[in-house]
């Protein structure tokens, strides 16, 4: 038996917001196959392998998506589960990109070097291009100053199973991205001494699920927005390992849907970022549970 309980509501009436979002890109650039796409794996690379190749790992969020556009941003934090820390204790940085890159879908691989995705279909990021075949990287892999910026925007030590990047420089980054959208093409990861072997690291992706990278901002409006209609959570039912539900959503609100698997848990997940709708609208949701129990929650700035 799977127990629900759910919380709908609107945010404190404050200026100081924060809001988690999922990526909406994410790959690895493998210096090993160098056209081969990895954007449809279940695992970010970035460290060096054994036999002496590079790899680096690619993240792309939207906040213009889900943040006002009057939003001052006091803080970026981005939080990464590590699969595999070959990297442990190893310095990643995290540098902002500077040119777009397509994210693809090719998974695969296998053989001595693990997990090595396949060959690119087109548009898609390799280590050799941006987007394949033709568009390419001004060096193979990425160079700083023209596909990425030169100096990092943070830096960090990777732990056993987590690697958290927090920084002003990564607040400096949301923001230009906020006020100009099309200047976004996400980070890119790269462990800060390429030199020494068997450290490439798998942390999770997108694809993933649960565990993939989130990035937590901080921020400010310079007008409290008006009070919204709480959401209501209607039509709760159970499936065959799943749950539905609905809730009502106001016409250009966006709305997050967490959960939590115990009530005495600290911290609610992000389900889901719903963007703003055109018009009211009733939004449908379906969550795949494995678990005795889980809770849930609506909410809107």
């Amino acid at each position: 038996m799977i127990a629900m309980v759910f919380l709908a509501g609107t945010l404190p009436d404050t200026l100081a917001l924060t809001t988690n979002l999922l990526p909406v890109a994410d790959t690895s650039l493998f210096q090993h196959n160098p056209n081969n796409n990895l954007g449809g794996m279940d695992a970010i690379i970035s460290g060096t392998i054994a036999l002496g190749d590079r790899s680096r790992g690619l993240v792309r969020f939207d906040p213009a998506a889900i943040l006002p556009a009057n939003a001052t941003v006091t803080s970026a934090s981005l939080n990464l589960s590590v699969n595999t820390a070959r990297g442990l204790n190893q310095n990643y940085r995290l540098h902002r990109v500077l040119e777009d890159w397509g994210e693809g879908e090719s998974a695969g691989g296998g053989g001595s070097v693990g997990v090595q995705g396949a060959p690119a279909n087109a548009n898609e990021a390799t280590w050799n291009a941006r987007f394949h075949p033709s568009v390419l990287w001004s060096t193979p892999g990425g160079q700083a100053g023209s596909d990425f910026a030169a100096n990092a925007s943070a830096t960090a030590t990777m732990g056993s199973s987590s690697l958290v990047l927090s920084s002003a420089g990564m607040a400096t980054d949301v923001q230009l991205w906020l006020a100009s959208p099309g200047t976004n093409f996400g980070w890119m990861l790269i462990i800060a001494d390429e030199a020494p072997t068997l450290t490439a690291s798998r942390i999770a992706s997108r694809e993933a699920g649960a565990g993939a990278a989130s990035l937590t901002i901080e921020y400010t409006v310079t007008d409290t927005p008006a009070p919204a209609t709480p959401p209501t959570i209607s039509s709760p039912a159970l499936e065959p390992g799943a749950i539905r539900f609905s809730f009502n959503a106001e016409s250009n609100r966006t709305y997050a849907v967490e959960f939590r698997d115990s009530l005495t848990a600290s911290n609610w997940a992000v389900l889901t970022n719903i963007p703003a709708q055109a018009a009211d609208a009733l939004i449908h949701i379906t969550n795949s549970v494995e678990g005795v129990e889980r809770y849930f929650r609506v909410r809107t700035p």
